[in-house]
Order: C-alpha cells, then sequence, then structure tokens
C-alpha cells in the first residue's frame, strides 16, 4: 500500500515535470519531480519506517508464542527478492551508466540529477535487505522458539526506510533550493566564454538545475569593446573621415546601433555554443556587465594619453 502510494506520487511528479513553460513558471515544472520526491520520501519516513516501528513495538509487547510460517510465506519472500532484486540491477546498470568518469556508487547516486532513478535504486535497496532481514528474522524463529527475531527483523527494516527517506527528502531538497551546477561544467563554460574574441572578462555567475535534464546559466559579461570597434572600423572609417557636420550625428547613431547588433549577434552566437557543449542548458542569460560610470570612454582615453605624456616630458 504504501510503496504504491510512492508510486504515485513520482508518476504525478513525472507528469507535472513535463509540463511546457507558461506567464506564471517561465523555466516551466522540471521541478515538480523533485517535489513529489520529496513527498515520496516523507510518505516512506511516516507510512513506511513509523509504522513498521510501531509493529515491531506492539509485537515486542505480546511475545508469547511463535507464529508457524508456512510454504506461501517462503515462497512469497522468495518472489519478492527476485522482483526487487531485478529492478534493482536495473537502476544500478542505469546509474553506472550515467556515472562521471571518476565517480564511483555512492558519488554517482549522490550527483544524480534524476530523483526516480534515486528514489527507485534506494527504496530498491532497502526493499531488498528487507527481504533478507524477514528472511532472517522468520527463519530464527522457526529454528530457535524464540519470537523476538521476528520484532527485531522489523525494526532493522524501520531504521533502513528511515535513513532513506531523510536521504531522499534532503536529496531533493537541495534541488528545490536552487543546487548550482557542477564545478566542472560552469568552469568549461567560463572557459568557453573567455576564449571568445568579444568577451573580455565574466563577471557574476548564477546557475541551478531546474529538473533532471535542464539547468539555467545567467553570467554578467564585459564585452570587448575594441575587438567590437575592429569589426566596424572598415565599414565606418572612410565615412567618418569624409563626413561632414551634419553627417556625424548621423554616422554616431548608426554606429551606436551597430555596436548593439555585433553585441547582440555575439550573444547569441555564445548561446549556441554553450547548448552545443550542453544541451541541458535550457536558460541561459547573458547580460552585458553593468557598472556606473560617471566619465565616457573617450574622455577616460584622452586623460589617459595626458597622463602618459606628462609621464613622458618629466
Amino acid at each position: 500500500m504504501v510503496d504504491t502510494i510512492n508510486q504515485g506520487l513520482l508518476l504525478v511528479g513525472l507528469l507535472q515535470s513535463k509540463k511546457p513553460p507558461d506567464m506564471i513558471h517561465p523555466h516551466g515544472y522540471a521541478r515538480s519531480a523533485y517535489f513529489y520526491s520529496l513527498l515520496s520520501g516523507f510518505g516512506m519516513f511516516v507510512w513506511g519506517s513509523t509504522f513498521i516501528a510501531y509493529n515491531a513495538f506492539i509485537q515486542m509487547q505480546t511475545l508469547d508464542h511463535v507464529i508457524e510460517y508456512g510454504t506461501i510465506t517462503w515462497v512469497t519472500l522468495g518472489i519478492s527478492f527476485l522482483i526487487d532484486g531485478f529492478v534493482l540491477s536495473s537502476a544500478l546498470a542505469s546509474i553506472y551508466k550515467s556515472r562521471g568518469p571518476h565517480e564511483n556508487l555512492i558519488q554517482a547516486i549522490r550527483n544524480s540529477k534524476d530523483p526516480y532513478l534515486r528514489a527507485v535504486l534506494l527504496e530498491d535497496s532497502v526493499a531488498c535487505i528487507g527481504v533478507l532481514a524477514a528472511i532472517g528474522g522468520v527463519g530464527l524463529c522457526n529454528l530457535t522458539g524464540n519470537p523476538i527475531f521476528d520484532p527485531l527483523a522489523s525494526g532493522v527494516v524501520s531504521v533502513l526506510l528511515g535513513v532513506v527517506a531523510i536521504s531522499l527528502m534532503n536529496m531533493n531538497r537541495h534541488f528545490l533550493l536552487s543546487k548550482a551546477i557542477d564545478p566542472d561544467i560552469q568552469a568549461d563554460i567560463v572557459n568557453y566564454l573567455l576564449s571568445r574574441n568579444a568577451v573580455k572578462r565574466v563577471g557574476s555567475i548564477e546557475t541551478a538545475w531546474e529538473g533532471p535534464v535542464s539547468f539555467s546559466f545567467k553570467a554578467d559579461i564585459d564585452f570587448d569593446g575594441a575587438y567590437i570597434a575592429s569589426i566596424l572600423l572598415d565599414r565606418y572609417q572612410d565615412k567618418i573621415f569624409k563626413a561632414g557636420k551634419e553627417d556625424i550625428k548621423f554616422l554616431l547613431t548608426t554606429y551606436t546601433e551597430d555596436v548593439a547588433r555585433v553585441i547582440e549577434n555575439e550573444v547569441y552566437h555564445t548561446r549556441l555554443g554553450i547548448i552545443e557543449r550542453y544541451p541541458e542548458a535550457t536558460f541561459i542569460d547573458l547580460q552585458p556587465h553593468c557598472t556606473l560610470n560617471k566619465e565616457t570612454a573617450i574622455d577616460q582615453l584622452y586623460l589617459a594619453r595626458q597622463q602618459e605624456l606628462q609621464n613622458q616630458n618629466s
């Protein structure tokens, strides 16, 4: 019953996460997967771990005789172990395929962005251990005639369920609180940005996993004015030299517009480059670096030249 409810919550999360972005949620509903997976972990703790612990406690209060378990019990436990073992082996195969080159199994589980895979892997691990604990408890009860082993086995299962439930809730909590992307991914994107001629510096960066297979990347970019000017130089140089006083205003207007277009084209192609490297980069926001400058660039240039001349003369 508990497992059915938990799987139902994961199914609701899966369906919700596939909804497209809208005006209310411009980044989509992918984080629904983490929310419903957190609810599933909470349900596992409340309905699973707590209930089994309570049942084990009640059993320990009434230890008057050993319950005789027949063939049906052993067959049921055996079938349960085979089914859970098959699902667990499939989940392990998936996690091994998706893990990083230097990750072990524990690290791969912690770093996995897929809440469904984590839930299946951890829940079925506990299920397999729980079946083994149940077999051990029932077997020891029959061998020793002491009924204490049955509630003890239930207690072991309760503790394991509680640990897994808390782990699942904690993992999903990080993603619901905008967990940043992996440092190596961020460093690779920053290196790509700095490799472009138009980018002089990368300012503040904000990243977050928006879902199991999507993340957002936002950065302030300080564009290289000299490079942008070099692109437009051939087109404007002769026109500026030959322009009269009335034409200068028109040329400055068109030049400013072309500078904006060069930056827009650079942002467009940079976004494409990031997506080619990381298709998971669903939301990319590259903004020109904003600072409060009271002086214009041309004033700063002339001031720097005057200081240079003064230094040479002195």
